[in-house]
């Protein structure tokens, strides 16, 4: 995925890529562009394509823009988020300068929904900071690493989210918070 000034936005492995040429038994006298075979892989993030335009012009215009789309969009979302964050050379860790993450618990609807939410809240608009349990623990651990500053999680309505998430889901995310010290306020 290229940006508007030429550069990698994000990068995708593929694997073995083969063009898909015309039968020349055909008699066609021109020899059209070629199709090209993916081993038969395809993306599993299909709005991902309707989603990487938006990196392309510079990322998301402003906070929320991940939840304006339909809660099926929010995996496609993460998935380009993430994908980009690391093309352009970030870590796992925290660049935002605020120390109190605040979540609006209203507005999570799928476990992708909160880490898009979380990653906007700490590193600001197409912001990563995790998409899963493994990875928002490897971005707690390194932001340990690496800064003094606390984080602070300001959690709105987490009854929403509980119910959303389901009690598991929520109780293990608070528990990953709590082994790495993040203090997590709910209303």
């Amino acid at each position: 995925m290229v940006g508007r000034d030429g550069s990698a936005v994000g990068e995708y492995v593929i694997g073995r890529a083969s063009p898909v040429l015309p039968d020349p038994s055909s008699g066609a006298d021109e020899r059209p562009g070629a199709d090209w075979d993916f081993l038969g892989h395809t993306c599993e993030y299909p709005d991902a394509g309707r989603i990487w335009p938006l990196w392309a012009e510079g990322g998301p215009a402003g906070p929320g823009e991940w939840a304006r789309g339909p809660a099926r969009t929010h995996g496609s979302w993460l998935h380009v988020v993430q994908t980009a964050w690391f093309t352009s050379g970030r870590r796992a860790t925290r660049y935002g300068t605020t120390e109190t993450a605040v979540l609006d618990g209203s507005a999570l609807s799928t476990k992708e929904s909160f880490y898009c939410a979380l990653g906007e809240a700490v590193n600001g608009p197409g912001g990563y900071f995790g998409s899963n349990l493994d990875a928002l623990h490897d971005c707690l651990r390194s932001l340990r690493r690496n800064s003094d500053r606390p984080l602070r999680v300001r959690w709105h309505d987490l009854a929403a989210s509980r119910a959303a998430l389901g009690d598991a889901y929520t109780d293990a995310l608070l528990s990953v918070f709590a082994e790495s010290g993040v203090d997590v306020t709910g209303d």
